[in-house]
């Protein structure tokens, strides 16, 4: 439903809270949703500008209604981008600023395959690593253009959260897309200035640990299915990269694959 007026909307962040199975987003009183997650359904009431805006009222309110209510029934989300080769699935994880999207990019220049720039959701219920993302749109920081001739032309802009960004549909460019993987590798991510990548293998049960810190606030029940979804991923290989330059990360990782079979 929508209002009919509110003062400009975009001076601040909606806020979000959680209640048990209730998701709560609030920007003002004219612009505020619910959604009961047992049931799957929501009530969303909007002011007219909030509807026009049509990037605000998705980013904030609509996209975030869908991802809660399939996190909470369906996925394990994880902070990382996924590129795959030979089959076998690599998950690039780390907070922003490590370049998950530009070295996830730049694996998909060298022929790799793309899934996702930014999150991906393990699907619960399997025990066989498999991952889901969004392999339609890849968003970068609008200096990324320097470094793909392909974000040249496109026209950068304010993300509702504040971040510039200018955002590349991957059909324009000439890269492969999948939409699912088993993940095989799992590589965190430290951007640092080095004369040479630096690869480390770590432990399953320390990289658990390090996904576990990033696991968003669910109830309970919920949060102990996506703590067995994360620990399905501890067949597979673990390992840190330490980077600066993406064309030597993308040899680097090439490298792994070819250690642990993946190619």
């Amino acid at each position: 439903m929508a209002a009919s007026h509110t003062a400009n909307h975009r001076e601040s962040e909606p806020g979000y809270k959680m209640n048990d199975h209730l998701f709560t987003i609030v920007a003002d009183r004219e612009n505020f949703a619910t959604i009961d997650l047992e049931r799957s359904f929501a009530f969303c009431w909007v002011a007219d500008e909030v509807i026009e805006d049509t990037a605000y009222f998705r980013y904030f309110f609509l996209e975030a209604l869908a991802y809660a209510a399939l996190t909470y029934r369906y996925l394990t989300p994880i902070h990382a981008a996924c590129v795959a080769i030979g089959g076998g699935g690599v998950l690039l994880y780390g907070p922003s600023g490590t370049g998950k999207s530009c070295l996830a990019f730049s694996c998909a220049k060298r022929g790799w395959s793309f899934l996702t720039d930014d999150f991906t959701s393990l699907v619960r219920q399997r025990s066989d690593r498999f991952v889901i993302g969004k392999p339609f749109v890849a968003r970068f920081r609008p200096s990324a253009a320097k470094l793909f001739t392909e974000l040249r032309d496109l026209e950068p802009f304010v993300m509702p959260n504040g971040k510039p960004s200018v955002e590349l549909q991957t059909s324009a460019a000439c890269i492969k897309t999948i939409l699912n993987c088993r993940v095989d590798l799992v590589v965190f991510l430290n951007r640092q200035d080095c004369t040479e990548p630096e690869i480390a293998e770590i432990s399953a049960e320390d990289a658990f640990c390090r996904m576990e810190q990033d696991m968003y606030v669910y109830p309970p029940r919920v949060v102990e299915e996506q703590k067995r979804s994360l620990r399905s991923l501890l067949p597979a290989t673990f390992c840190t990269l330490r980077y600066n330059h993406l064309d030597t990360a993308v040899t680097a990782l090439e490298k792994v694959v070819r250690k642990v079979a993946l190619v």
